[in-house]
């Protein structure tokens, strides 16, 4: 062949190129043109001897990401080396068996159908020129990103791995025999003794210091269980970002042991004890991607459908919920209290799941307020609550909105809660029969179970059946009471418990079955909740929850510091906009909006200028003087006001002064008993009066002596008389001293 002949080059074909020293390399045919043949290299032959016999051994390069590994040859070099004889036409190298065995039919998903999609668009709208020209190529995988909402990275990687399998109709499935076995991870290698293998490259740690630095550690079947589950059900429950979602899954993480007593504590794992970061992250991002898909693939509406209409309401019904609110069969410590109280318990239970949605926990009779808490709690997130009581490790919580709520004929059909619930809320209520038991018997048959699982607490009254037994629990249910701390801990360790143990295996529908959702009310609950579309999908965002359901305040900001029963609240942004209002408005007082969370006083939103909410914390000096975990700021106000009465009295107490002209100088407080003895011993002080032995002083001698005493001078007397120079009185009971006389006060008093 000469070479101003060219040799004729098949697309998608693989030419074998002997570089020097004998070096072979497999390459495929990408594109052809007049001036350039272009190509991707699939791998190397290697040459192996076994005594007279020669093998080649073909060891295949893995997918490329980039289009780094391309290369464009020129006509002249491919027609020079076919005439050299060191290129050659060979056989296909570049699919793998496994590839080639998948049926197309098995491999079909969601993801597949994606990939191929970006792929055709791509060569589309490209053609061959993406190969030539590199902006061309990077226009066609940003615009194909861009159309099916994909990131370039990945539809970069899809379409060199496409061509590099020369568009093998199973070049985008998943390659898991590349991690081991068909449709089995890497993550679950092991090594020939049976141990799990490690996997990935040494640590720096481990590199500097050996085996004292920090190894790597992997993501174990159960680890990885465990990630998955959290993912899915924050997939299900809400839209936030993947970095919220990892955050909460690195708080949640928790193990339990006995600490000294025996009682059961619960410890913060250390993150060194896990995957790095990175590693996680990696594998959280496609797990909640895959939720979210299979979320959205079950919200997605049937052919016809145009939004919620009767056949929904039939099929997956309106979420109803339940609430009933009574005393707790418990003795709680609350604020300063030395013995102790029953509170006030109201739970929100989801009819068609049986899970409890939301709480309550008040100190106060029943009333509307505690109705609206519950609701309130009920449609927003648990993880603030959770945290706030010590146990953010729980894993049984729900919450959702509803659209009809059951009540009794109690302080739930008040008018505050009725225009709360119908009027913002758009919820209709439902109100039980009069005398009718079993109207209301399933909100009340959650809260037994509730009181049954709090009878071991001190402080229970709840009955065991021994007349006895109940006798001494209520004897020393007041003195034996928990502290409140203790109680919610307890309470919200029930809830979860039941969420996810307790039996509704009858609840299982078909569908559930075909999903294998847990036979628990916990998941039952997510999966109505995910299937809910149309006018039933009534979850709010939090705004409009803290809105509707919160209490309303408008208030005056004095110098950026709102004041709510007493407890001072301020911020940035707050001061910020009260020195703006005070300099366009003489010093007047900026007025805002804010509302006021359920049972948490540290924490207050308010209306910023631009239509959203802002926090607002409390001052230094609130933190300082009221409590956040018991709020009671009630309770606190009342023993200070009786601290201040008691100042008051003990401020009111006589002060007696003895008078300058009597001769006293002493101001010392003395009792009135001790005073009337005192004034007693000055009557009887007179230098004139005789003694008198008891036999004469009885009858007409006695009134005669008591006469005789009365009409006698008081001591007062007896000193001014001692100012004139008069001859000093000669008496048993009276002395002379420096010229001031002195009485012995020790005679008997006759007191009748």
């Amino acid at each position: 062949m000469n070479d101003s002949e060219n040799t004729v080059i098949i697309r998608w074909s693989n030419l074998s190129l002997t570089h020097g020293r004998g070096r072979e390399l497999i390459y495929r045919v990408l594109a052809i043109s007049d001036s350039f043949i272009h190509v991707v290299e699939l791998g190397t032959v290697r040459r192996e001897k076994t005594g007279a016999l020669e093998a080649k051994i073909f060891t295949a390069n893995p997918p490329p990401k980039t289009g780094n590994r391309r290369l464009m040859w020129p006509r002249e070099f491919v027609n020079a080396s076919f005439n050299e004889g060191r290129m050659r036409h060979v056989a296909e190298h570049g699919i793998p068996a496994q590839m080639a065995d998948t049926s197309s039919t098995a491999a079909e998903s969601p993801r597949l159908t994606i990939r191929k999609q970006v792929v055709t668009h791509i060569e589309t709208h490209g053609g061959d020129a993406v190969f030539e020209d590199r902006k061309i190529y990077a226009r066609s995988i940003q615009n194909a990103a861009a159309f099916y909402n994909v990131c370039e990275k990945a539809a970069r990687k899809w379409f060199e791995m496409f061509v590099f399998y020369g568009r093998h109709e199973n070049a985008l499935i998943d390659q898991d025999w590349r991690k081991g076995a068909p449709g089995v991870g890497r993550r679950n290698l092991r090594d020939k003794n049976g141990k799990p293998a490690t996997l990935g490259r040494r640590t720096d740690s481990e590199k500097l210091f050996g085996k004292e630095g920090h190894p790597r550690r992997r993501l174990t079947k159960q680890l990885l269980a465990e990630y998955s589950n959290f993912i899915r059900k924050e997939a299900y429950d809400n839209n936030v970002a993947f970095p919220e979602v990892f955050s909460r899954w690195q708080e949640s993480r928790f193990a339990f042991n006995r600490d000294k007593d025996g009682n059961i504590a619960v410890y913060k794992l250390d993150r060194k004890n896990y995957p790095t970061d990175d590693h996680m992250k990696r594998v959280g991002r496609v797990l909640l991607k895959k939720y979210r898909e299979l979320r959205d693939r079950d919200e997605r509406l049937r052919p016809g459908s145009k939004g919620g209409s009767a056949q929904d309401i039939v099929h997956d019904q309106l979420p109803v919920m339940d609430m009933d609110g009574t005393p707790a069969d418990n003795y709680v410590l609350y604020g300063k209290d030395v013995k102790g109280r029953k509170p006030t318990v109201v739970l929100a239970v989801d009819r068609a799941s049986c899970a409890i949605v939301g709480w309550d926990v008040s100190f106060v009779p029943e009333n509307g307020d505690a109705y609206l808490n519950c609701y309130f709690s009920a449609c927003t997130d648990k993880t603030r609550e959770l945290h706030r009581w010590g146990v953010p490790h729980l894993r049984g919580m729900v919450f959702g909105c509803a659209s009809r709520i059951f009540i009794d004929r109690g302080p739930g059909i008040g008018k505050k809660a009725q225009s709360a619930i119908v009027e913002r809320c758009r919820n209709a209520t439902m109100i039980a029969e009069p005398g009718s038991g079993q109207a209301k018997g399933h909100g009340e048959g959650v809260m037994g179970s509730i009181q049954k699982a709090l009878a071991y607490l001190p402080g229970s009254t709840f009955p065991t059946g021994d007349i006895e037994e109940d006798r001494k629990r209520r004897q020393l249910a007041k003195t034996g009471a928990v502290t409140h701390k203790r109680f919610m801990q307890e309470l919200l360790i029930a809830i979860s418990t039941r969420n996810e143990t307790l039996d509704v295996k009858h609840l299982l529908t078909q569908d559930m079955l075909k999903q294998k959702i847990p036979a628990c009310p916990a998941e039952i609950y997510r999966y109505y909740k995910s299937r809910r579309r149309g006018d039933a999908a009534w979850d709010w965002p939090p705004e409009d929850t803290i809105r509707k359901l919160c209490v309303k305040r408008t208030k005056k900001a004095p110098e950026g510091i709102v004041t709510i029963d007493q407890r001072e609240y301020t911020s940035s942004e707050l001061q910020r906009l009260a020195r703006q209002h005070a300099k366009m408005n003489n010093g007047a007082s900026v007025e805002i909006t804010t509302y006021g969370v359920p049972r948490a006083k540290n924490v207050l939103f308010w209306e910023l200028p631009g239509n959203e909410l802002g926090v607002l914390r409390q001052t230094e000096f609130t933190q300082k003087y009221y409590d956040d975990i018991n709020d009671s700021s009630e309770d606190d106000n009342k023993i200070r006001n009786h601290l201040l009465a008691r100042a008051k009295s003990n401020s009111r107490k006589p002060i007696r002064l003895t008078d300058g002209s009597s001769g006293g100088a002493s101001t010392t407080l003395v009792s009135k008993a001790k005073q009337a003895k005192i004034n007693d011993v000055e009557r009887n002080a007179a230098p004139t009066s005789p003694r008198t032995t008891s036999e004469e002083f009885s009858g007409i001698g006695r009134r005669q002596f008591v006469d005789d005493i009365e009409a006698a001078p008081m001591l007062s007397e007896i000193v001014k008389a001692q100012e004139e120079p008069v001859e000093p009185l000669q008496h048993d009971d009276v002395g002379i001293d420096n010229g001031l006389s002195w009485i012995d006060d020790d005679q008997d008093l006759l007191i009748d």
